[in-house]
């Protein structure tokens, strides 16, 4: 019976990848909400863990992408925040996207949140 799913970290060579963790998803979210102290802390977590299982259902390829100083949650650009109502909070995720959308050339990018909606051009990134 499989519990989890390790995410690979993507890189152009396959040899750097290799030297970062994986990261782990939960095949059911309810695991991740019994092991988690603090059901609030987690709720990013919960909701990261959501889209990777529908990513998974609708057959999509996906890694996660590490930087010096950021990090995208799938590498088909989508970053993953519960709140991005903080100015500052909404502008690390932003940045994260802009830098990654930059070094891998992707053309689109998606920041999921709980509870706001927003759409920010490419110019804006």
């Amino acid at each position: 019976m499989l519990l989890c799913i390790p995410l690979e970290v993507y890189y152009s060579k396959v040899k750097h990848g290799m030297q970062h963790p994986r990261k782990i998803y939960f095949v059911d979210t309810s695991f991740l909400t019994f092991l988690s102290v603090k059901f609030s802390k987690n709720m990013e977590r919960l909701m990261e863990n959501t889209v990777f299982i529908e990513l998974l259902r609708r057959g999509k390829g996906v890694n996660y992408a590490l930087g010096k100083n950021w990090g995208i949650d799938f590498v088909l650009l989508i970053k993953v925040s519960y709140d991005v109502s903080d100015e500052g909070t909404l502008r690390c995720e932003v940045n994260a996207l802009r830098k990654v959308s930059r070094e891998f050339d992707f053309k689109n990018a998606l920041l999921i949140t709980w509870n706001s909606k927003r759409r920010i051009e490419r110019e804006e990134l």
